[in-house]
């Protein structure tokens, strides 16, 4: 069993800067990561999920070009 970084329902931080601005929410990882990785996570306050990559144990750093996915349950 590898010792994750970010483990699947860990709360995160999704961070993405564009240029001078940063904007962070609160996430749910949907999946396990190590550092580095790219992974997916769920925006809590409006259910869209992103792809991030993992920057430390709680924060997933987006890319603005990334488009997002709205999960319906």
């Amino acid at each position: 069993h590898p010792n994750w970084m970010v483990e699947e329902n860990d709360e995160v931080i999704i961070q993405n800067n564009v240029g001078s601005i940063s904007i962070a929410m609160v996430g749910l990882a949907l999946e396990n990561g190590q550092y580095g990785e790219w992974i997916k996570v769920q925006n809590l306050s409006s259910g869209i999920v992103v792809v991030g990559q993992i920057k430390n144990k709680k924060i997933i750093s987006t890319n603005a070009k990334i488009s997002p996915q709205r999960v319906v349950n």
